[in-house]
């Protein structure tokens, strides 16, 4: 073969794709230094350039390559690796490339012109090569594959209340999904233990909201919540795996302020391929974090009051529970989801033809037949 394939399901490049999904560092398998020049086509650019070739178009015999420039070993590997994963590239020994399965295609080292295919006429799917489409390409494999993010947003008066049935619900939903259960108090917590400019504002926004818990809820400012979220959301593993987002945001303008709403020419603008130098993969594009599924746990105030009551005094510390709090969360929850409402979540443009989940639960029910 004079090229390799990719696209879709992905075959050659299988093993480095769903390596990149779990996180995992990517190795070079290359016996030199992954300098090689690896001429590659899409498995639909290659199905076009047949089609053509049998309606007569082109020589009898051609090379057909796509016009990727100073696509080499090293730059497909290092954009898989950071489209799809963590970024990071490990040097595995030359024995140890030796063996693998499909080193041979790996040590490719072709500099080849498309004149014939160029010449064809034919709709490209990724003209410019693997790497500068690799976007395009990540997102195939996830379709493909059916591993695409599930994006969960789980509301409710006692939602992302630790201790409680509602946050029960969650967290088992995020086991069983394999995601990450993400709350406001997780999000919080997470940003005390490393340092950076975003931690510091929110160390100085949490010191305030405890002197003021006699006045206020205690909880931090939208702006550095939508900060935190949007830097979570972002990782490796809640863009490839999901989240589900447990009590927050519970409101439009706070799901805004982490997923604003495009117009309809910006979202056509984002398709198209981004401008570079030649040869280089684009930038990364943010994540959506908008989310798919939204579960709205309801349930009549008597059973809310019995949760409260039945938290540990440790469970009420940590989250700032009271019959107080319990009333104004209650009431800040009715009017952000009245139907049609200017806060609901689901009049934020891209929700609007989303169906909820509804569930109402009397009591305290075992977690297993509720799941």
């Amino acid at each position: 073969s004079n090229h390799v394939l990719y696209g879709g399901a992905e075959d050659l490049f299988h093993d480095l794709f769903k390596a990149a999904w779990h996180g995992k560092s990517l190795p070079l398998l290359s016996l030199a230094d992954g300098s090689n020049h690896v001429p590659t086509l899409h498995i639909q650019d290659l199905c076009s350039v047949i089609l053509r070739a049998a309606e007569g178009e082109g020589p009898p015999y051609m090379v057909a390559v796509d016009q990727a420039v100073k696509q080499t070993l090293k730059s497909i590997t290092e954009a898989i690796a950071m489209a799809l994963g963590n970024g990071v590239l490990e040097f595995p020994s030359k024995e140890d490339v030796a063996v693998h399965k499909d080193c041979d295609f790996f040590q490719i080292d072709l500099h080849v012109e498309p004149l014939s295919v160029a010449e064809m006429g034919i709709e490209w799917v990724a003209q410019s090569g693997l790497v500068r489409n690799i976007h395009k390409v990540v997102a195939e494999y996830r379709k493909a594959r059916g591993i695409e993010p599930l994006k969960l947003l789980v509301v409710g008066p006692l939602a992302g209340v630790a201790g409680v049935l509602e946050h029960g619900v969650a967290e088992q939903l995020a086991t069983e999904y394999k995601v990450p259960h993400i709350t406001a108090q997780s999000l919080v917590a997470e940003a005390m233990t490393v340092e950076s400019e975003l931690s510091d504002k929110v160390r100085a926004a949490q010191t305030k909201a405890d002197k003021d818990k006699k006045t206020g809820d205690g909880s931090l400012p939208d702006d550095i919540m939508a900060a935190l979220l949007t830097n979570k959301l972002n990782s490796t593993e809640c863009r490839n795996q999901g989240w589900v987002l447990d009590g927050y945001p519970q409101t439009l303008p706070q799901l805004k302020l982490m997923a604003p709403e495009k117009e309809d020419d910006e979202e056509e603008e984002a398709e198209e391929e981004d401008e570079g130098e030649e040869g280089a993969m684009p930038p990364k594009p943010a994540a959506d974090l908008t989310p798919e599924h939204i579960l709205v746990m309801r349930a009549p105030d008597a059973t809310l009051k019995a949760r409260v009551q039945a938290m540990s005094q440790p469970q009420v510390e940590a989250s700032g529970m009271t019959q107080d709090q319990l009333q104004k969360r209650t009431q800040a929850f009715v009017q952000a989801n009245a139907p049609e409402g200017p806060n609901n979540v689901l009049s934020h443009k891209a929700l609007k033809e989303l169906e909820t989940l509804d569930l109402d639960v009397e009591g305290d029910p075992p977690m297993e037949p509720l799941l």
